[in-house]
Formats: structure tokens, sequence, C-alpha cells
């Protein structure tokens, strides 16, 4: 997304040079946002740094911030999904849930004043404010190198025996999906999000390989449990709050993938519910 908005821009500037050296009336600036074809025609999904590497000084303002926020309104977006915990920690706030720690990956936002508030209120704020929704996104089955954070990091036991050296989670475990629940509801109960998305295209390997079949419902069902407490916030809110997962368009693709990706034991992995009610675009 981030390279079609460069892209976008380049082509909009060459065109304005040819234009001035040809002598022609450049026509006015766009100033009205573009109507979105649908409900939610652009989502941009930020990365927990990289993004705010690009984009934001290394001693940035909550103003510059909100300054960001207000630029990918103007270029249409509608839904602004930016990360926020990955089994390397929680990011954009601190977390209060004894068992959950800062991500270790330190990013410009960090050097946000603490008075400004946490990052994630923010760009909460401003989005609002720029007809934006926003959304925290979870990378549900991350596996960078490291040990993780919290709980994850005392707790060798619940890592998937698959990924013995990469503190993959396995979710087979009640401990770890009452441990992203936590953080969720925290979330939930903090900040005035509109919802959530769940990111499993991050290698999807949220069982151990010799289970992951039959462990579909255990998924389905922990599912059931955070739409469930959404729909609690909706009535609180007077919204419907969304839940979103970012999985492989169709389930025809999934099948392949399944038994030709990644060679080895963790090839079925891919297979971690894909036959799951809520395996859908955001629109739940």
């Amino acid at each position: 997304m981030k390279q079609r908005f460069v892209i976008a821009a380049l082509t909009l500037t060459l065109s304005c040079c040819v234009a001035s050296r040809s002598g022609r009336t450049l026509p006015a600036p766009v100033t009205d946002r573009p109507k979105p074809r649908g409900d939610a025609r652009i989502v941009y999904v930020s990365d927990l740094g990289s993004d705010m590497l690009s984009v934001l000084t290394q001693s940035p303002t909550a103003a510059e911030l909100r300054r960001y926020v207000d630029t990918l309104a103007a270029n249409g977006v509608d839904i602004f999904a930016q990360d926020v915990f990955s089994k390397q920690g929680v990011g954009w706030f601190e977390p209060e849930h004894p068992d959950h720690e800062p991500h270790t990956f330190r990013t410009p936002v960090n050097g946000i004043p603490v008075e400004d508030g946490p990052p994630i209120a923010i760009v909460v704020d401003q989005s609002h404010k720029s007809g934006m929704k926003f959304l925290a996104t979870f990378r549900m089955a991350d596996r960078h190198g490291g040990s993780g954070t919290g709980m994850l990091k005392k707790r060798r036991d619940l890592w998937n025996p698959d990924f013995p050296n990469r503190a993959a989670m396995d979710y087979t475990h009640d401990e770890i999906r009452d441990w992203v629940f936590a953080i969720f509801d925290e979330i939930l109960r903090r900040f005035d999000v509109d919802g959530f998305e769940f990111t499993y295209t991050r290698w999807m390997h949220c069982f151990p390989t010799k289970t992951a079949r039959q462990s579909h419902p255990i998924m389905t069902q922990f599912l059931r449990r955070v739409r469930g407490r959404l729909d609690e916030a909706s009535k609180q809110k007077g919204r419907r709050l969304m839940l979103g997962v970012r999985v492989p368009q169709t389930l025809e693709e999934c099948k392949p993938w399944a038994t030709t990706w990644p060679p080895g034991p963790a090839r079925a992995s891919w297979t971690i519910w894909p036959r799951a009610t809520f395996s859908s675009p955001i629109s739940t």
C-alpha cells in the first residue's frame, strides 16, 4: 500500500512537470477526500515499527503523529490498521496486564512525550476526527527470532514444539489463548478502537503439526469468545465493532499450501482453521 502511495505521488509530480513545461494550465488541486466504493475501500495496514521509521522523525511529537494520520485520510484511506501485538510484546502503549511487556522493538512513537498520551490513543482520536476507523492488529502466529516477552518468555512449555528455538505460540494451551485474550480485552477497555484484525498470514503455525487438523475447533471457539466480547462492547458504545482476519483469499488457496509449503514437519499447520465461519475479510 505504501508503495502505491509513492508511485501515485511520483506520477502526479511528473505529470505536473510535463504540464508546466508545455504551457498548459494545471487543474485545481484535489481537496475533497476520495469517495470510497463501499464501506471500506482502502485498509492501510501499518507494521508495528518499520512504517514509523520511514515517516516520523526520531523525536516526534503528538502533532507530528496526527499530521501523519491526516495524510492517510487525505489519500482516501478508510481504515487504519496498526500492529500492536506480537510474541515480542505490546506496542503503542504500556500494558497494564502483569503477564505482558512492551515490545522489544523500539520505534519513534516511543519518543512521544508521556503527557501527550499513548500513541494508540492519539491515532485513534485523530483517525476518528479525519473520518477513518481504527483497528488494532495482532500477529497471531509470529515466529521471528527471540524468546518472546512476558509470560511467553517464562513458559517454554507453551511454545509450539515444531519450532523449539522460535517461541512460537501454541494455541492448544488455555494459557496462550487467555494471554492473547487478556491484551485484546485491555485494549478494548482502555481505548476507543473500532475493532481488531488478527493476522494469520504471518507464518500461520498456531498448532503443532501432529494436532493441527483436529485443532480447528479450538481456534474457532477462541474467535467466538472474541466476537462475543466485541458484541458486549458494541452495545455499550452504540456501534458495531469489527473483527477481521488476514488469511489466504480463498479456501482453495489454503489447500495446496497446506501440503506443499513449507517443506518438512511444519507444513500441515497451514490448515489451522480455514473452514471456520469467521475467516472472512473485514466484515464480521
